[in-house]
């Protein structure tokens, strides 16, 4: 989880994962991995965000359910600042990892300027069983990626070749196929557990904020699919980002902020996360803080 706020925080845009079925998932399915993917963009500013929702929102025909859009557009709900909101702020990496100083840096900075704005701020970690929600969504993920390749191979008639697919994506493809029906369905009362956890902390504040990223940009090459070992390639790739995944399972609006950068000259997102359907909120509180720390003619150097 996290493929709209990673890029994001890695290439200094803005990039939001709406709430779970705002945006239609069909025609051609119900939704995406029992609503733990989402579809949507990342831009150059929080209004370029708001005028894609506009344009995307809603149910298509058919929709087995869907969250209802506000009545007012996204555009001039971004116009107005909220009022003053109740944001927690962790720098806790929630599997229990380090965090780089970069990321812990652009927390704090980000937490000041949130509370010079008028909103209170105060430290605080939502508490769940991170290792029994990621373990639990990488399942019900391995099992539909195993689904989507199966589809595949039946249309083209043949199984899929090995140079079609990277090596580690085969052995995802594997464990997936191996995962039984009963295991399957029994994933879903784990996730919904930790979640309503994760709710419990929500009646408390209108907003979390915490690194999108545990590291800043690694560079090219540090990820190789070109390898058999699943493990090894889950625990680096999502040991850059464990803070993205549980928001995915909860289904709440989550946005990837580019508010800080490097020493090194590379950005670093922060991540926003509201209460669920709160979208219109969050962007308000974004294109807020866009206003008062711009980030559009941020560039890196070349």
């Amino acid at each position: 989880g996290g493929s709209i706020r990673i890029p994001a925080s890695c290439n200094g845009l803005f990039g939001l994962k709406p709430t779970r079925a705002l945006l239609p998932y069909g025609p051609h399915r119900g939704d995406a991995a029992h609503g733990i993917s989402h579809e949507h963009a990342v831009t150059r500013s929080v209004r370029d965000c708001a005028a894609i929702l506009d344009a995307t929102a809603g149910p298509d025909v058919g929709a087995p359910y869907f969250t209802q859009r506000p009545a007012e557009r996204f555009l001039d709900g971004i116009t107005r600042a909220p009022g003053p909101l109740r944001i927690a702020y962790t720098l806790q990496d929630f599997s229990g990892q380090p965090v780089h100083a970069e990321c812990r840096a652009a927390v704090e900075a980000a937490a000041q300027l949130l509370a010079g704005l008028g909103h209170h701020v105060e430290a605080a970690t939502p508490a769940f069983d991170y290792d029994a929600l990621f373990q639990a969504v990488m399942t019900v993920m391995m099992t539909g990626l195993a689904s989507n390749v199966d589809a595949r191979e039946q249309q083209l008639g043949r199984p899929a070749r090995a140079d079609e697919l990277e090596r580690v994506t085969h052995a995802a493809v594997a464990r997936g196929r191996g995962v039984s029906g009963t295991r399957y369905v029994a994933q879903f009362p784990r996730i919904n557990r930790e979640v309503r956890r994760i709710g419990q902390f929500f009646e408390q504040v209108d907003m979390l904020l915490t690194p999108t990223m545990a590291a800043p940009p690694p560079r090219l090459g540090t990820l190789s699919t070109d390898t058999d070992d699943l493990d090894a390639f889950i625990r680096a790739s999502f040991g850059l980002a464990p803070f993205t995944t549980p928001f995915n399972a909860t289904g709440q609006p989550a946005a990837s902020l580019p508010l800080h950068w490097s020493a090194d000259g590379l950005p670093v997102g922060v991540q926003l996360v509201g209460r669920f359907g709160a979208d219109a909120q969050l962007l308000a509180l974004a294109a807020q803080i866009e206003q008062a720390a711009p980030w559009f003619d941020r560039v890196p150097t070349l």
